[in-house]
């Protein structure tokens, strides 16, 4: 119930108080949460350190790892500070933030 209300906020956008439960759902036990809820802050520059938050998980499961990474990539320099932070290592996660980059870049 929880991943289905994050999808529809990702849909119609967030405001100050949905971004911050988005932004607290991002430390849920449930996958599919936390996954929705990294989808739902795409765009989100407004308060709640979200691109930090989000980049915590670029190395948790791959489902949310990847919504974590894309939303990133839509929060423009904000994103892609954090991005290019994560890019340094030499993990899947930054494998992924790398791919993000190449991504931002082939897109211009």
């Amino acid at each position: 119930m929880r991943a289905a209300a994050f999808e529809a906020l990702g849909r119609i956008g967030l405001d100050p108080r949905s971004a911050m439960l988005a932004i607290g759902a991002l430390e849920s036990g449930d996958v599919p949460v936390r996954a929705m809820a990294a989808t739902a802050l795409q765009g989100w520059t407004g308060g709640g350190n979200a691109a930090a938050r989000l980049a915590r998980h670029l190395d948790d499961t791959w489902t949310v790892a990847v919504r974590a990474a894309r939303s990133l990539l839509s929060m423009h320099e904000t994103g892609l500070a954090e991005l290019r932070r994560w890019a340094r290592r030499t993990d899947l996660a930054g494998l992924l933030a790398r791919q993000m980059l190449w991504e931002a870049g082939a897109h211009r």
